[in-house]
Formats: structure tokens, C-alpha cells, sequence
């Protein structure tokens, strides 16, 4: 993997060879969001642009947090195991595997 990086809001860095699974926050229903991306900063400005279907009518957005996986297959089983149990993104959070970036309201 390559060690290309760059900055992503409250000095996050996103490592451009891997892929993301993240959770955010509909301030206007107060629901949470998972979804997966091997491009995270671009993924949370179409979400915060509209260009989401499924968060479209939910805005405005707050990113909560995001894990990094090696592979987007391996993003997409986790946004899966997280969707179908959210003990296992719970747990994921305790064990510090899930990094959480923004802790109100998760």
C-alpha cells in the first residue's frame, strides 16, 4: 500500500489505498447513516451536497465516525454487519477499532 494521504475535516487523514466504512448523523431526524467508500472526503461532501439518494431528504449530515478497512470488499461486510447488528459496530467503537470523530448523539 502507498503512503499517499490527505486531510479530511478535524485533521483526519485519509489514506487514499484504503477503503472506509463510516457512520453519520441526520441532524434533522436524528437517525444514523452507514455507508462504505474508498473515498471518504468525497462520499461525505455528496452526502452534505444532496448527491445521495438515501440522505438526501435527512440533511444536514454529521460525520460520527469511520473504520478503515485494507479492501472495499471488506468495507462493504462490515457496512453490511453493521446495517444488519449495531452491537457489532458498539462493540467495534469500545474496542477502539471504529474511530469515533464526533461523539454527540451516537
Amino acid at each position: 500500500m502507498g503512503d499517499a494521504q490527505r486531510a479530511l475535516p478535524g485533521g483526519v487523514q485519509e489514506n487514499i489505498c484504503m477503503a472506509y466504512v463510516y457512520l453519520l448523523k441526520s441532524l434533522k431526524d436524528l437517525d444514523n447513516y452507514i455507508g462504505s467508500t474508498p473515498y471518504l472526503e468525497q462520499r461525505i461532501k455528496q452526502h452534505h451536497d444532496g448527491l445521495v439518494v438515501s440522505t438526501k431528504c435527512r440533511r444536514p449530515l454529521k460525520l460520527i465516525g469511520y473504520r478503515e478497512t485494507e479492501t472495499l470488499g471488506e468495507a462493504r461486510i462490515l457496512e453490511h454487519k453493521y446495517k444488519k447488528s449495531h452491537g457489532v459496530l458498539s462493540r467495534d467503537i469500545k474496542n477502539k477499532l471504529f474511530k469515533i470523530i464526533n461523539n454527540n448523539g451516537v
